[in-house]
């Protein structure tokens, strides 16, 4: 089982492109700005539609390979 917060989300990631001059290491990508207060509409937002897309598209049998 994943190891999940309180409300049983595994993880957040949030990274802001925005200047990104299209280098591989380029520093922002190492700047996780989920929990940044002028992004909480926006990962609330993403959050409802990634559920609404599991909802729509649920793995059939998770546990058989």
């Amino acid at each position: 089982m994943p190891v999940t917060s309180p409300d049983g989300v595994i993880g957040r990631e949030l990274y802001d492109h925005r200047g990104d001059p299209g280098e591989l290491d380029w520093a922002g990508e190492h700047v996780n700005v989920v929990e940044a207060p002028e992004h909480a509409d926006l990962v609330a937002a993403l959050h409802a539609q990634l559920l609404g897309y599991i909802r729509l598209y649920p793995v059939a049998n998770a546990t058989a390979a």
